[in-house]
């Protein structure tokens, strides 16, 4: 005779994204010149100084992503 089988299968929904990545990018970018942009930081630490462009990373962002992102709003 024939044998059946029954598999039950049960699928997961995906696990949720944390509310809060815990990556962050900061970037280098050059001018037409090759002068390296920097920012001066508005908050502390070292609120006056001066830094590369950089933030955290929004869920769902690529790290490119969130470089070209930063780099914009500065």
């Amino acid at each position: 005779g024939t044998v059946s089988f029954l598999f039950a299968i049960r699928i997961r929904p995906p696990m949720p994204l944390p509310k809060t990545p815990a990556l962050a990018a900061d970037c280098v970018g050059f001018d037409a010149d090759n002068r390296v942009l920097l920012i001066r930081r508005g908050h502390p630490p070292f609120k006056g100084q001066y830094a590369i462009p950089g933030g955290f990373v929004e869920i769902g962002e690529t790290v490119e992503a969130a470089c070209r992102r930063e780099l914009m709003e500065e």
